[in-house]
């Protein structure tokens, strides 16, 4: 049996993935999650990750490297949903943004959840007709 790195997971062309760090178009890697593991608590309330997140491969090296910082840094790029949470709260002042709340604890529970990653095969790329 192949390490997951030898899997691939096919997707219609249709499906609109982006990359769950920086949000762009057509990631690379998609990474399934233990549904057991994707509850946690941000500002106080509950929250559940999805069962998979996609990346691109920028966001799958700094993810890879195992350094914080770095893939933080890449959630944090203009026009990452993460981003968008930050300037949306400051500029409405309803709540503060916390980079350790909003940020870093969704990603240290992607990592414990992460079941491994797979790479993504669109179906208009293995059509030959």
């Amino acid at each position: 049996m192949g390490s997951p790195d030898d899997e691939s997971a096919d997707v219609d062309d249709d499906g609109y993935l982006v990359c769950s760090f920086c949000g762009r178009e057509r990631p690379v890697w998609l990474h399934t999650m233990d549904p057991n593991e994707t509850r946690f608590r941000k500002y106080g309330k509950g929250h559940t990750l999805g069962s998979w997140w996609a990346l691109c491969q920028v966001c799958e090296d700094a993810y890879q490297s195992g350094d914080e910082d770095r893939a933080v840094g890449r959630m944090m790029v203009l026009d990452s949903q993460w981003n968008i949470d930050w300037h949306m709260a400051e500029r409405i002042g309803a709540f503060t943004f916390d980079l350790e709340e909003s940020v870093r604890k969704p990603l240290r529970v992607f990592r414990a959840a992460d079941r491994g990653r797979r790479r993504i095969r669109r179906r208009a790329d293995t059509d030959h007709s």
